[in-house]
């Protein structure tokens, strides 16, 4: 299995742990991001070709390390979602991991701190506004309709609604100030 650029000092004591209770492999492909698909106890974490990146694969392994604690997150939410019937037809299933991952973040993001990373390798898109005044519009925009004299929402402006919220809510980059926007949310 080829490491080279991905293992350093700062992660291999978790890559040492984790291979000892989790069958890991990698795989080299043309694709933008890194992505880790865990099933049971093994996990295949996919790495851009062009961005061999120690953390970046490490914030991968913090995922496998939240499995190996049993800590679903995600799961959990998943489970709690398709078993009520009005929670089930509000949240698509990439609206539940979207939040799912950005609560597996909130966890993992001290432990990749504590091992010597920066905050702003923490996420590839840890410059991008996640919620901005336009997409606050937009939400406001498409919100509710009136079908026949009753207000109707509108499924996909609020699970962009919930996305957006939940992107914001644990973006751990600080030189973006959301309380404004959620403010704006929250009307």
């Amino acid at each position: 299995m080829d490491t080279n650029g991905l293992i350093d000092n700062r992660n291999l004591e978790l890559w040492n742990s984790l291979r000892m209770v989790h069958d890991i492999e990698i795989r080299k492909e043309k694709q933008p991001d890194y992505l880790a698909f865990s099933k049971n106890s093994k996990t295949i974490i996919f790495v851009p070709f062009d961005n061999v990146d120690p953390a970046s694969f490490t914030h991968e392994l913090l995922h496998i390390y939240l499995r190996t604690k049993k800590v679903f997150i995600g799961g959990g939410l998943t489970v709690s979602i398709k078993e009520s019937e009005k929670l089930s037809r509000i949240f698509s299933d990439n609206l539940i991991d979207h939040i799912g991952n950005c609560l597996d973040h909130i966890k993992m993001l001290p432990e990749f701190l504590t091992l010597g990373f920066s905050e702003n390798d923490f996420l590839s898109d840890y410059s991008v506004n996640k919620l901005t005044d336009e997409e606050i519009f937009k939400i406001k925009k498409h919100y509710t309709t009136t079908i026949l004299f009753k207000k109707v929402y509108d499924a996909a402006a609020v699970d962009f609604f919930i996305g957006k919220y939940f992107a914001a809510s644990s973006f751990p980059n600080k030189s973006y100030d959301y309380q404004s926007q959620l403010k704006e949310l929250e009307k």
